[in-house]
């Protein structure tokens, strides 16, 4: 079987600061259409309010490879330790893994299995990482081991059993820094995992971490199947009409009630997603039924104040985010994401999902009143500018003879929402 981890920090505009050479590392309108009648109290498109155009961010969807079979060649990868004295950030973020077990990721225990990386195939690149298919082995002989010599100093492992990842999975996805300073990305990311991964009730949301590898700083996680993007693009979308929507109405009960409970438990435990939509939802395929959705990529998270620390690098902070999914609030306060940033990215999440694309795709080319409908929080009546997308969320509507739309409103909307409630109107019309 093909696997897949899928993340997307190409959309931030900044760069980082220090590359490592690639053989430094081994790891690897005004107009609507009469559809629109369809929305529940939803009011005419706003004017739009032209302003100066800006540089035109990367909006598209960073494409994937192809899913690799586990039978392609692979070969143990010699992982060097970076110096610490090469960068002043990297220090910092060790020395606060040494002295600061509150700050300290849990470290992919290396002595006791080990995993080979696949030579050709890369499963996903970005801007401060690349993702690549391993396969677990057994661990390596301490002879064979490198031997660190000075300056180098070994780091006392802190590795520690976690009783939510105690199997080792069919396939890794290595994800690994592509610079010293996205190395820090990483350590940060690798925090925020390590917290949730020891909490139950949140851990069954987002897919499973096994820790940092103290000898690349890369990202060691289990590899699933697809993210929700390709199974739309490769499944889904490929349906007849008819089929098409029979399916939908099949797995979105499931999978938007997963989704919702799961944000419902990253929030409660003070973590905001920050960068949220279709390519960083890991699918576990089903046989028997529909795929299992997994929050994936939390580079751009905001963890809670215990486990930040200043002036620590993160994709937030140097640009993370995707425009379509953008609530209009961070477009026009100097806010940081909250967890009511993160509901309207879901809620275009869904949208996707319903309509086959990105609602936003509607409105065609032009990039600048693109971002227009963005910034005026018109999702849903740029998305039902089109008779397909019309047709399809009346379909669905149809299906549990509730209005969608009002529901998914309330998702998009600028004020508070009582996320309970909102779960709960959602559990008791599509799970009776």
């Amino acid at each position: 079987m093909a696997f897949l981890v899928s993340f997307d920090d190409s959309d931030s505009d900044s760069t980082p600061d220090e590359h490592i050479p690639p053989n430094s590392t081994s790891n690897p309108s005004d107009s609507m259409s009469p559809q629109s009648n369809l929305v529940h109290r939803q009011s005419r498109p706003l004017p739009l309010q032209v302003s100066q155009p800006v540089p035109s961010p990367k909006t598209a969807a960073l494409d994937t490879p192809p899913t690799t079979p586990l039978s392609d060649s692979m070969r143990t990868v010699s992982i060097p330790e970076t110096s610490r004295a090469s960068s002043d950030m990297s220090r910092r973020s060790v020395d606060f893994t040494m002295n600061d077990s509150r700050h300290s990721p849990l470290q992919f225990d290396f002595s006791a299995t080990d995993y080979t990386v696949s030579t050709t195939k890369v499963l996903g690149e970005g801007l401060w990482s690349n993702v690549y298919l391993a396969q677990p082995t057994p661990a390596r002989s301490k002879s064979s081991r490198e031997v660190l010599t000075p300056p180098l100093t070994p780091i006392k492992s802190r590795s520690r059993p976690d009783p939510n990842v105690t199997s080792v999975p069919t396939a890794y996805a290595i994800k690994t820094p592509t610079s010293r300073s996205a190395r820090n990305v990483l350590t940060a990311e690798a925090r925020v995992l390590s917290y949730v991964t020891a909490i139950p009730e949140v851990s069954s949301f987002v897919v499973p971490f096994y820790g940092q590898d103290t000898r690349n700083g890369a990202l060691v996680l289990a590899a699933m199947p697809e993210t929700l993007e390709m199974f739309i693009d490769s499944k889904l979308n490929r349906l007849s009409e008819s089929d098409r929507s029979k399916y939908l109405a099949m797995i979105f009960p499931s999978f938007a009630l997963r989704m919702v409970k799961g944000m419902e438990s990253l929030h409660s435990v003070g973590v905001v997603h920050a960068d949220l939509k279709p390519s960083n939802i890991l699918l576990q395929t089903n046989t028997h039924g529909p795929p299992k959705p997994f929050y994936a990529d939390f580079s751009s998270s905001v963890p809670p104040p215990h486990l930040q620390i200043v002036n620590e690098k993160t994709a937030t902070s140097l640009g993370g985010g995707t425009w379509d999914f953008l609530s209009p609030i961070l477009l026009k306060e100097d806010i940081n994401p909250t967890p009511r940033t993160d509901i309207h990215a879901l809620v275009i999440s869904f949208l996707f999902l319903i309509f086959g694309a990105s609602p936003f795709d509607s409105v065609g080319s032009n990039v600048f009143l693109r971002r227009e409908m963005v910034k005026q929080n018109q999702a849903i009546n740029a998305g039902l500018n089109s008779t397909q997308n019309f047709r399809r969320l009346q379909s669905l509507q149809k299906s549990f003879d509730w209005d969608v739309t009002c529901w998914l409103e309330k998702g998009l909307g600028t004020k508070d929402i009582n996320l309970k409630a909102w779960t709960e109107e959602l559990e008791n019309r599509l799970c009776r």
